[in-house]
């Protein structure tokens, strides 16, 4: 069963925890995200916990999160990780901002698609790169 680590800002909540649920359903995929942090539990230390056993990392490009230091500091540790990252593209942004996340592989203009659909190609993404199978 992969694991995911979807990395998002306050303003793409509900469709992280969609997109979490719809991998699960369709893939087997379990799924974490930082609004499942724990109070009182030190919260870098849990992400880099996460992120370490993470298969893959998906990364939700709003307009909050292109202002995120966080969504910079969980980008560069799975980058320094070497988990393949997977980027949504969920808002009207520049996206020649963020040409360092290699845009030509992994990235999905998501700005049209419901998390069910976004999770079947990332499904797809993953399979087709040989690194999962379907639970």
């Amino acid at each position: 069963m992969p694991k995911v680590f979807i990395s998002h800002a306050r303003d793409s909540h509900d469709y992280a925890r969609r997109l979490g649920e719809a991998l699960r359903r369709s893939w087997g995929a379990s799924s974490f995200d930082e609004a499942r942090v724990t109070p009182g539990k030190p919260s870098r230390d849990l992400v880099r916990a996460n992120l370490e056993s993470a298969d893959y990392f998906v990364v939700l490009l709003t307009a909050m999160a292109a202002q995120s230091p966080w969504l910079l500091f969980e980008l560069g540790m799975a980058q320094a990780l070497r988990k393949p990252v997977v980027s949504l593209l969920l808002g009207d942004l520049d996206i020649g901002r963020f040409d360092f996340l290699q845009l030509d592989k992994w990235h999905l203009d998501a700005r049209h698609l419901e998390p069910e659909q976004a999770a079947e190609r990332i499904r797809a993404l993953a399979e087709g790169a040989g690194r999962g199978s379907p639970g």
